[in-house]
C-alpha cells in the first residue's frame, strides 16, 4: 500500500466551495485525480497549468482542474492545505 507524502487538510472556504461546485454539476472525479497527484508529490500535466501565486498570496500555488474551474493550494512541511476551489461564472465577472 502506497503512503501519500503529504497530509490532506483544507479550509472551511474549501468546504463551502466544494458544496457549490457539487451544486452546479461538476465532475468531482477531476479534481480527486489533481488532489491525488498532488498528495503524492508527483508533476501536474501542463493542461493544469500549475503556477506559483505573488504578492499577498505569496507562497500558494494554483492550478486549473478545468479551463474554467481553480484549485488554490498550499504545501507546508508534510501538509497538502486546499484553501478554495472556484469557477467562472457569468455572476463571478461583476
Amino acid at each position: 500500500m502506497k503512503m501519500n507524502k503529504y497530509n490532506l487538510k483544507y479550509t472551511n472556504r474549501f468546504s463551502k466551495d466544494l458544496k457549490l461546485i457539487k451544486k452546479r454539476g461538476y465532475n468531482l472525479k477531476l479534481l480527486e485525480k489533481v488532489v491525488k497527484i498532488l498528495i503524492n508529490s508527483e508533476k501536474l500535466s501542463v493542461k493544469n497549468k500549475d503556477y506559483a501565486l505573488k504578492d499577498k498570496y505569496l507562497g500558494y500555488r494554483e492550478c486549473c482542474i478545468t479551463s474554467d474551474w481553480l484549485l488554490v493550494y498550499k504545501i507546508i512541511d508534510k501538509e497538502l492545505i486546499l484553501l478554495t476551489t472556484k469557477t467562472k461564472t457569468p455572476s463571478s465577472l461583476f
